[in-house]
């Protein structure tokens, strides 16, 4: 639905509208100018947030994915993203507490982004 602008099925569920704005940055800058920029193990520079989502802002400082993505970590290592300029979306249950035990989430989107580029 989210990929979709808010349409699932043929069925409206949001507004483009609000998808949207529900999808772009809503913070000055990024979230590593919030004080935190190593948040959970991960590296928050290039990444806004949105009304419920990550946003990357800029994929060069990223280091994967396109200007746009926006995405979710779970608590237990869950972790979503929508790639809406690949087409792609990414979902990923797992259970590992604390969530930066492990780097699966960023070892999980450089393996998908290089397996995009290998074919």
């Amino acid at each position: 639905m989210l990929r979709g602008g808010g349409v699932l099925d043929g069925a409206k569920i949001l507004r483009p509208e609000t998808v949207a704005l529900m999808t772009k940055n809503h913070l000055e800058g990024d979230m590593a100018g919030m004080g935190a920029p190593y948040f959970n193990g991960a590296d928050w520079h290039g990444i806004g947030f949105g009304l419920g989502f990550s946003v990357v802002l800029d994929a060069a400082r990223v280091g994967h994915g396109n200007v746009g993505l926006h995405a979710w970590s779970g608590a237990a290592s869950t972790y979503f993203w929508i790639d809406p300029a690949t087409d792609l979306i990414v979902i990923y249950m797992s259970q590992f507490m604390p969530s930066r035990t492990y780097s699966i989430r960023a070892d999980l989107r450089r393996l998908v982004y290089a397996a995009m580029e290998e074919s």
